[in-house]
């Protein structure tokens, strides 16, 4: 379990990773009309090339950090956080840029939500249900001793032992 916290935790800061990205690409473009103004004067490229270029180096790094993640934990687990990077977009664009929040938005925060909720209670069910029946281990570690005790008694001449596997 502790290892998929892990993955979560380095999931989530991805997801703030990117979100800032993309609001970085958003300032940049709101000093112009249109992608070809950005190069119509070095006034335009001055103000808006800076927020390009740090919205790809926050991007890039939130990229990289799922990466890092994905050791972690399963995909199907963990890319689906990502999510969070939706709510965090729409907090950023209500306080900093001064986007609404309507009725459709809250609702779409909410199934996020609702749906990471859930996902967190099947990794927890399957981390529990591993740690009752030890041949789920996932480096076949119960499996691996126990097959190692066969081959062992198999070799010493043990196999007729009572007790013997």
């Amino acid at each position: 379990m502790k290892k998929n916290l892990t993955g979560i935790g380095i999931m989530l800061v991805a997801a703030v990773f990117t979100a800032i990205g993309q609001m970085h690409w958003k300032l940049g473009l709101n000093h112009v009309d249109t992608l070809f103004d950005i190069f119509a004067t070095s006034e335009n490229f001055g103000k808006v090339i800076p927020y390009i270029i740090s919205g790809f180096v926050l991007y890039g790094c939130g990229s990289a950090l799922m990466i890092v993640a994905y050791k972690f934990g399963d995909v199907s687990m963990l890319h689906p956080l990502l999510g969070v990077s939706y709510i965090l977009s729409l907090i950023i664009g209500f306080s900093l840029l001064g986007e609404t929040i309507n009725a459709q938005k809250i609702i779409a925060v909410i199934v996020i939500i609702t749906g990471l909720f859930f996902l967190g209670w099947s990794a927890y069910d399957i981390e529990k249900k591993k740690g009752q029946n030890k041949s789920f281990d996932n480096d076949g570690g119960e499996r691996k001793h126990a097959a190692e005790a066969v081959k062992t008694d198999t070799l010493n001449g043990d196999s007729d032992k009572e007790g013997s596997v």
